[in-house]
């Protein structure tokens, strides 16, 4: 649950971005 750290900080105001990032990690 740290793919929050890996991705950049303009990626973390973007909600839907880190939906998909989420679940491609899983």
């Amino acid at each position: 649950m740290n793919f929050c750290d890996h991705q950049s900080p303009q990626m973390l105001p973007r909600p839907p971005k880190l939906k998909n990032y989420g679940q491609t990690l899983l």
